[in-house]
């Protein structure tokens, strides 16, 4: 698969950003903070192709859930993680994941990710 020129330059400055420790300090500045993730929809068939900027595949979406559950990432419900804010015991990399649509994909492929 061909990369067009400006994801070219994006991976380019990710790396370079990698490699100069920017991500592991932000992450360690942010560590006692609270993480809310929004997602608008799994795909249930192609719908990532064209509307890639609000649907994912769910083996990526998969992946994301993987990957904060691999680095130690706790999953918080709304409520619990506002109670943790109001009352200052959040735990360490406290994360909320949100659907901004009730898609029927988030359904069929996200709810039972995320009770893995």
């Amino acid at each position: 698969m061909s990369v067009s020129p400006s994801q070219a330059v994006k991976r380019a400055a990710l790396h370079v950003l990698r490699v100069g420790g920017v991500f592991g300090a932000r992450a360690r500045a942010m560590s006692g903070g609270l993480r809310i993730l929004c997602y608008h929809g799994i795909s249930l068939l192609d719908e990532h192709r064209f509307r890639g900027r609000l649907f994912m595949r769910p083996e990526l979406f998969r992946a994301r859930m993987s990957w904060l559950a691999e680095h130690g990432y706790r999953v918080l419900g709304l409520d619990e993680a506002v109670d943790g804010l109001k009352g200052g015991r959040l735990p360490e990399r406290a994360v909320v994941i949100t659907f901004d649509d009730g898609w029927y994909g988030c359904y069929v492929h996200a709810f039972p990710i995320l009770d893995e």
